[in-house]
């Protein structure tokens, strides 16, 4: 508990420094929160309960709500919406071309980090996906290669949740640098 804490600490610092004045800043602080919360959980109980995704995912929308309004652009609501159904589709897609690859609990995660993103535009939320699928195949890779050597006991199944979180939390900070570099 007390890692988990600590680096719910240093990423929302890190989050703050990157966004700082940037209208984005407490959806961002409020998705960190809500994954510090619900990745260890993930982790250790190697499912993520519904309920939480559902209240975490509320808590973002809620706090996106207040921005949208408060900066005069209720329209990015339309977005996050938008994000959501992207990044549920794309999983729930890739889920069932790859059901020992991808769960449907990946898939329900992908709708917080679209609905995160979606403030941003669809663009946003593929290139979230993106690097969170990188993320978890850079991951996944060694471990996979290990246990069929026989090296590891691994699972059946590697949960992409917390390479998804870091995926989008890694666009969030540095999304329009990534676009950037990758469009020269």
């Amino acid at each position: 508990m007390f890692v988990a804490v600590a680096v719910w600490i240093v990423i929302s610092a890190v989050t703050a420094i990157a966004l700082q004045g940037s209208s984005v800043l407490p959806t961002a602080l409020a998705f960190v929160a809500v994954a510090a919360v619900l990745i260890p959980v993930d982790l250790r109980a190697r499912r993520l309960p519904r309920r939480a995704l559902v209240i975490g995912l509320a808590l973002v929308v809620a706090v996106q709500s207040v921005t949208a309004v408060s900066v005069g652009e209720p329209r990015r609501l339309v977005d996050v919406l938008i994000g959501m159904v992207l990044a549920s589709v794309v999983l729930s897609a890739a889920h069932h071309l790859a059901p020992s690859g991808v769960s449907l609990g990946d898939a329900a995660f992908a709708v917080l980090a679209g609905g995160t993103l979606g403030w941003f535009g669809a663009d946003r939320v593929v290139l979230g996906l993106a690097v969170g699928l990188v993320i978890g195949a850079v991951a996944a890779g060694p471990l996979t290669l290990a246990a069929t050597k026989h090296l590891v006991a691994m699972s059946p199944a590697i949960t992409l949740r917390p390479a998804m979180a870091a995926g989008t939390w890694i666009t969030l900070c540095w999304g329009p640098t990534i676009v950037a570099w990758y469009a020269h």
